[in-house]
């Protein structure tokens, strides 16, 4: 008798893998990457990357080593649970562990912080996310989570095509919570991934079918013989023609239709029955809406309503400016808001300015600037501390009201004009994100900051230059034109394209007056946010009450100050309120209230709506007209409509060609072909065709049951019971068209056996594109019999 040591050194020493098994775990650790492309324009790259390649990879090799060892499949899932937890340990908390990886109750807790910290940067952060140990935890712990997942989908179950689901889906989701350019080349990965898997998937099982193993039934019908009777001929091109198919009608609406569609997630504008914000410089199409309505209403003890910010965007080290990141404080802390740290002799103004919410879903809240106090809001509000702005841990805002206390730096136009704003030796404060310029920039932009400012004094002087520039006869407002022309976002190539065209609205402006601001030498950043809004007009209203509308989204540009702090100017033409300071001999001029600019005597107050009808433009061009325009454009819903139509005719059309390719395997005396073929009708209409049941047991049953053909069905039934038991194999006993039009005249029947609802399931949406016959999830339906027929 052998001893229990020599049973499993015999057992390793005949481990092997099963066939294919290498090439699919790579494939499907190949295509679990490839998804998760997009997820790079959510989280910074960083080590995150290698450590969910290691996890993933770690799990992928077990389930082949356990599949080697013939362990079960719940025994492999098991083992590939043990090796994730102990990867994970080892790589993150591999000090709180026992021998490196067995984790103990310290490393459990460590655990549940970095959890807790993960979650703290998705509720409180903006994308691009700084990958912390907390976040690269989460990511590393569920990468291999997934990997478990598709192993089980892709190698236990081998069903490729119900994994790319999956796949597809994870790739989309970083784009639905961070709008932004399509990425052809992530998706031609994907799609080469994928395809990679069906086919490999489908070659193997034509492989064991040629092989003869298993005896049933098998999935995938084999290669057809030369002749009859004769050895089988080189495998057809149909499978590679059907995967070319797949992803040719893939690249058609990725490449072609999907450019079409409106942006997937709502942003600031109109989103439906309620209004939402995305941080970012992409507010052209909502500006553009038709649509306006009441976002929010404002009542300040100031002279005037402020402007509301919702985020700063300083990174423009790419091509797009991009919102900032940072740690976040509950705003329940007092410590949450740092002082204002100005030079003696600049006046602070304290201002109260209440916000009701009226119709606003959105993870920002609107705010004055600077804040230093907040009431009303709970623990699931935080301030970033270095730009002041208020995020939640989730869409919370719809019927908030809060109230803000801002210290407002009240300078003098002497006091400006003796601060500079132009970095010196690297002393200046500010993130080096705010000075930061591209390489793309051209030099002809640096050459016209300069040249439009070269008459200044002072910094302050210089920027006034550039804001009267912008504002000035050279310059047009057009809502309609930058997406005419080709440019309709904030980077270098729109600023350029602006510059020449002199045609834009509030983010060109504002991006295009930040970037010369930087060539000039100066710390600068953008604000996306709302204008102050419009006073009642009734007799007796609330002075002091505003009310904002959703086409006064805006954006405007800050510059930085020594001894100041942060000063807005708005050099959009024929909107919001230009920067101007009073000079301290003149007390009863305006002076600026620091979180918006305001009016000079030079230049008079226009019209403060960016959707409006009464816009300062030269060339006749209203927003009102181009929203009319843009409401005229069908483009989008005529997308739209042809995306659904491919969207829902691209199962139809998949199950269509693998009908015909197996009834054509039929033709060609492959019996299995033409069995496989009434299986899969069968499950179409929820059947159960479980692999424990015999061939004749599923013929007595379909013939008990549904009015389908008895001789059709009792020549399908000798032919594979002939192929399978007999000694040819699966060819052999050739019927001519009398096997494909017995099976074809079955699938009839069953089809009109059954309700018209899921008749027309079975044809728009057929379920064995999902399910084989014989694997589990085929013998776990619930419709069977003449209960599927009623």
């Amino acid at each position: 008798m052998s001893t229990p040591e020599q049973s499993r050194i015999r057992s390793l020493s005949q481990w092997r893998p099963r066939p294919g098994d290498l090439v699919l775990a790579g494939g499907t650790l190949a295509a679990l990457f490839a998804a998760m492309v997009p997820l790079a324009r959510v989280i910074t790259l960083s080590w995150w990357v290698l450590a969910a390649l290691v996890v993933a990879a770690l799990v992928f090799a077990t389930g082949v080593v356990m599949r080697g060892l013939r362990v079960p499949a719940v025994g492999v899932t098991v083992a590939e649970a043990v090796v994730w937890i102990a990867a994970v340990t080892a790589l993150f908390f591999s000090g709180t562990a026992i021998l490196l990886i067995i984790p103990t109750r310290s490393t459990v807790d460590a655990a549940m912080a970095a959890v807790q910290s993960a979650l703290d940067d998705v509720q409180y952060g903006s994308a691009p996310l700084e990958p912390r140990v907390g976040l690269s935890v989460v990511i590393a712990a569920l990468t291999g989570l997934l990997a478990i997942v598709f192993d089980h989908v892709v190698l236990t179950a081998r069903m490729p095509l119900l994994a790319s689901v999956g796949f597809i889906a994870l790739s989309l989701a970083p784009s639905i919570a961070v709008p932004g350019d399509f990425d052809p080349a992530a998706f031609v990965l994907l799609a080469i991934c994928i395809l990679f898997l069906i086919r490999t998937d489908t070659q193997l099982r034509r492989e064991q079918v040629d092989a003869g193993i298993p005896r049933r039934v098998p999935y995938i019908t084999a290669a057809p013989a030369d002749t009859r009777g004769g050895a089988p001929a080189p495998a057809r091109s149909s499978t590679s023609a059907m995967a070319a198919g797949i992803g040719a009608i893939a690249l058609v609406v990725a490449l072609i239709i999907t450019p079409l569609l409106p942006q997937p997630a709502a942003r600031a504008g109109y989103g439906g029955a309620t209004v939402s914000i995305d941080p970012s410089l992409r507010l052209g199409n909502d500006l553009r809406r038709p649509i306006d309505t009441a976002v929010l209403q404002v009542h300040t003890s100031g002279v005037s309503a402020p402007y509301l910010r919702v985020a700063t965007l300083s990174d423009f080290s790419g091509a797009d400016w991009q919102p900032d990141t940072g740690p976040a404080s509950p705003v329940i802390r007092s410590s949450s808001f740092p002082k204002v740290d100005v030079d003696r002799g600049i006046a602070l103004t304290k201002t109260t300015t209440r916000v009701d919410i009226i119709n606003l879903t959105s993870r920002w809240l609107p705010v004055p600037y600077p804040v230093t106090a907040v009431a009303n809001l709970g623990a699931e509000w935080a301030v970033m501390r270095d730009n002041r702005t208020i995020v939640g841990s989730v869409d919370t805002s719809a019927g908030q009201s809060y109230e803000i206390t801002t210290q407002v730096p009240s300078p003098t136009s002497e006091q400006i004009r003796a601060s500079s704003a132009t970095i010196v030796n690297g002393a200046q404060a500010g993130s080096p994100l705010t000075a930061s310029v591209p390489r793309s920039v051209p030099v002809d932009i640096a050459k016209l900051a300069h040249d439009v400012t070269s008459g200044a004094a002072t910094d302050y002087d210089a920027l006034l230059d550039l804001q009267n520039w912008f504002r000035g006869p050279d310059f047009t407002y057009s809502l309609l034109a930058p997406r005419a022309g080709g440019f309709d976002d904030s980077g270098v190539k729109s600023i350029e394209a602006f510059l020449q065209k002199k045609e834009g609205y509030c983010i060109h402006f504002a991006s295009a007056f930040a970037l010369m601001a930087r060539l000039l030498g100066m710390h600068s950043r953008v604000v996306v946010g709302y204008l102050p809004g419009t006073a009642s007009s009734q007799v007796g209203a609330d002075p002091n009450l505003y009310t904002v509308m959703s086409s006064e989204l805006h954006a405007w540009p800050e510059v930085f100050f020594q001894g100041i702090g942060w000063v807005p100017f708005d050099p959009t033409k024929g909107l919001g309120v230009p920067t101007a300071f009073a000079a301290a001999a003149a007390p009863g001029s305006p002076v600026t209230s620091g979180n918006a600019p305001t009016t000079s005597a030079r230049t008079p107050t226009p019209i403060r709506n960016e959707a409006g009808n009464k816009l300062d433009v030269t060339n006749g061009n209203s927003a009102a007209a181009a929203a009319a325009a843009a409401a005229a454009n069908p483009a989008p819903w005529i997308g739209a409509f042809l995306a659904l139509l491919v969207a829902a005719g691209v199962p139809s059309v998949i199950g269509v060609l693998r009908r015909r390719r197996l009834l054509a395997a039929a033709r060609e005396e492959n019996a299995a072909a033409a069995w496989t073929y009434v299986q899969e009708a069968a499950i179409d209409v929820g059947l159960s065709v479980p692999a424990a049941e015999s061939p004749r047991s599923f013929a007595g049953r379909l013939s008990a049951e549904h009015p389908v053909p008895l001789d059709s069905i009792g020549l399908l039934l000798a032919a594979i019971e002939r192929a399978s038991y007999g000694r040819g194999g699966l060819r052999g006993y050739w019927q001519g068209d009398a096997m494909p039009d017995a099976a074809a005249s079955v699938r009839t029947a069953l089809l009109a056996s059954v309700p018209a609802r899921t008749r027309w399931r079975a044809v728009l949406l057929p379920r064995s594109l999902f399910v084989r016959p014989g694997s589990v999830y085929a013998g776990a339906s619930g419709s069977s019999g003449a209960a599927a027929a009623r």
